[in-house]
This record gives C-alpha cells, sequence and structure tokens, in this order.
C-alpha cells in the first residue's frame, strides 16, 4: 500500500537548496533518514564502483573540495585570492559554496545564508520566484511530513508460526 504522502515528498522536484540544507522533518522522517545508511541495498555495486574509483587517478569530489582552500592564494600585492576570483569570473556559484564552507568566519555562518551569499558574490542572486519556490517546497514538506504523521500506518504484533 503506497502512502500518497510519502509521494508527495519523493515526487516533487525541489530547489537545489535542498541539497545544501536539510530541513527539519518530523521524528519519523528523522529516525528514517538516520537509519538510511545501515540499509543494504546493493553492496556488490557500490564496491564495484569504489575498485574502479580506487584504480583510475581522478580526483573525487571529496578531493577536490579538500584542496579548494588550499589552492586559494593570495595573487600579488593585490590581495585577492585566485581560485575565489576565477569562480567569481565564472559565476560558478556551487563550487564557490563549497570553498566559503571550509573557509573560516564562513564556516560558521547558517547554509541558506551562506548559499545566498555565494549567488550574490558570484553576481547571480536569488530571485524573488525562486525565493517563492523554496518556500514552497518547505511549506509542501512540512505539511506532508504532518499529514503522515496524523495518518501514519500502524502495525499490529501478530504471533506466527512457521512448520517445516
Amino acid at each position: 500500500m503506497e502512502n500518497k504522502y510519502i509521494d508527495n515528498i519523493d515526487n516533487r522536484e525541489y530547489h537545489e537548496i535542498f541539497h545544501y540544507i536539510n530541513p527539519t522533518l518530523t521524528k519519523s522522517f528523522q529516525l528514517g533518514n538516520d537509519l538510511m545508511d545501515r540499509i543494504p541495498y546493493n553492496q556488490v555495486e557500490e564496491l564495484e564502483q569504489l575498485f574502479k574509483i580506487e584504480k583510475s587517478n581522478k580526483l573525487t569530489y571529496e578531493e577536490y573540495t579538500e584542496l579548494l582552500p588550499k589552492l586559494n592564494l593570495t595573487i600579488g600585492d593585490s590581495g585577492t585570492k585566485f581560485i575565489s576570483n576565477t569562480l567569481i569570473k565564472q559565476k560558478n556559484y556551487k563550487d564557490m559554496i563549497e570553498l566559503l564552507r571550509q573557509t573560516p568566519p564562513f564556516n560558521s555562518m547558517d547554509m541558506l545564508n551562506l548559499y545566498s551569499y555565494a549567488r550574490l558574490i558570484c553576481n547571480k542572486p536569488i530571485s524573488n520566484k525562486e525565493f517563492s519556490k523554496i518556500n514552497a517546497d518547505m511549506n509542501c514538506l512540512k505539511k506532508n511530513c504532518e499529514d503522515y504523521e496524523i495518518n501514519k500506518p500502524t502495525f499490529k504484533n501478530i504471533k506466527s508460526e512457521l512448520k517445516f
């Protein structure tokens, strides 16, 4: 039996900010998200992909994000940073978020503020339409999570016996 509230949450195309922030969900959803990594679903394929990655000489995304702050050197006497300037010129706010996330005083900022700041300095500010989309997505998540909590399925304790 499919649950329409879960379908409403899963089938919606959310704004990209939800890759960076985790909205507050109800206790059932928080517990499910915490336990998600314990579910063995396709370990063989995961191990094969890890083995392929280890064999290749390419940088993983995690290694790339670790290198960003180390390469952000000051250019001459100007006091500007190399990687920051490059990302701003390319209007690459996604990598700018990763850079700022690892740079002190920005690493203590709220992710929503960091996201909007990175978009602003890369000259791609969040539009009013995007703000309304973010708010609509947040409201949809909250509403469906609360409705699920109210109408969540209950399971009865049933004694069963297997005979061979």
